[in-house]
């Protein structure tokens, strides 16, 4: 079988116990793949049928036909596995499966050699290429052209340039009457990690800084009368338009009137460089600041707070904890709240016995196909009691 009628869809990292299995990382848009596409080939021409028996963070532990010995599995190490072209839909001239990409040549639009693509990852926003020791994205951007025919990826800029700009982190850029409030729990656990690391940066701007008086006023009395005062459109434009990058930064102001805060949302902003919020006080902002600089309104839930901050901090958090880097395993993102509108399945963990209570028998089994099935059952049985309108909007 020639080379080009195989595509790789996964890569051997090791062997797991002592029956054999090994630890595969998929290439496949899931970890299902793997199966779907049976049989699998190596190198060598030799062709296997492949069974997954669970997953272990960001790695499939899985069967081969023919192994059953760890000596055996860990000869395996670093062998890639492919399948027939054949199993995939045909593709129209210049189309491409991003597995295709592994092995790629990556030069420069003067010709230069900078690397060889030695494995994708497409976990984040936007894809990843294993270039030696370096994680590139992969975009447009970065990469203008690919020839697949010949295996080459042409990239815009020399490899080091192309490092520089993507460790850009993403800004979160917070208007707000009290800065003092920030960074505060954001200084902690993931995001505080995170932020060390340059994955993130947090950036406060002092709205009074542009107030007209001596005084720092921000706000009036409403016209129409009523209680409280409202933030004056003049004061909040002038510190939105100085602070506000343009581009593709998410523009957002917390409300009890807006969208539903939502997983889906924070994906969305995740994906763009950063996003500026614009923290509200006292009776509210005049809807003209809102509507003149097209900002997204969105509300944390159904529950009044004294101010936009701490909204604020629910929303930097939840965004930060999907960008790259942030999360240790990319597998704790797919398998949390709210991931394919499900609530997570319950946990439990020691002592055993606590209390009278004790964790369900298939969680001590062993059997982790079982483990699948009732984590799976017990995430829809909780959304179906405790969150159903989450099941309704699936099905719409």
């Amino acid at each position: 079988m020639k080379k080009d009628d195989l595509i790789v869809i996964g890569v051997v990292t090791g062997k797991h116990g002592i029956k054999g299995l090994i630890k595969v990382k998929w290439y496949t848009e899931n970890v299902e793949g793997l199966e779907k596409y049976n049989p699998v080939f190596f190198k060598n021409g030799s062709n296997h049928t492949l069974k997954i028996r669970f997953k272990n963070k960001d790695h499939a532990i899985c069967y081969i036909e023919g192994v059953n010995n760890p000596e055996k599995a860990e000869t395996l190490k670093g062998q890639k596995l492919f399948v027939k072209r054949s199993v995939f839909p045909e593709l129209d001239n210049n189309e491409y499966y991003q597995s295709d990409l592994v092995g790629c040549k990556v030069e420069n639009s003067k010709g230069k050699f900078l690397g060889t693509v030695s494995a994708i990852f497409d976990y984040g926003a936007s894809p990843l290429l294993e270039i030696g020791k370096d994680l590139v994205v992969f975009n447009n951007d970065n990469f203008p052209e690919v020839k697949i025919e010949e295996k080459i990826i042409i990239s815009k800029y020399d490899f080091s340039e192309i490092k520089t700009m993507n460790n850009k982190c993403f800004e979160a850029r917070v208007l707000t009457l009290f800065p003092e409030m920030f960074p505060g729990p954001l200084s902690y656990s993931l995001a505080g990690k995170a932020i060390e690391n340059k994955i993130w940066n947090l950036n406060t701007i002092n709205i009074r800084d542009y107030a007209d008086d001596k005084h720092g006023t921000v706000d009036d009395e409403p016209y129409g009368g009523g209680p409280g005062m409202v933030m004056r459109p003049d004061i909040l434009a002038k510190a939105f338009d100085k602070n506000n990058p343009g581009g593709d930064w998410k523009r957002v102001i917390l409300t009890p009137r807006g969208k539903p805060l939502t997983q889906k949302k924070v994906k969305d902003i995740s994906s763009s460089p950063g996003m500026i919020i614009v923290c509200g006080r006292y009776e509210g902002i005049d809807e003209r600041f809102i509507s003149s600089r097209s900002l997204d309104e969105i509300c944390v839930g159904d529950y009044v707070l004294s101010g936009g901050e701490p909204a604020a901090l629910v929303l930097i958090d939840a965004v930060v904890r999907l960008l790259n880097g942030t999360m240790g395993s990319q597998e704790s993102l797919i398998e949390e709240s709210f991931e394919n509108n499900l609530l997570e399945h319950p946990q439990y963990t020691r002592p055993y016995d606590w209390e009278g209570m004790k964790p369900p028998d298939v969680l001590l089994s062993g059997n982790h196909s079982e483990i699948e099935k009732w984590r799976k059952h017990m995430a829809i049985e909780d959304t179906k009691k405790r969150r159903p309108e989450l099941l309704i909007s699936e099905k719409k």
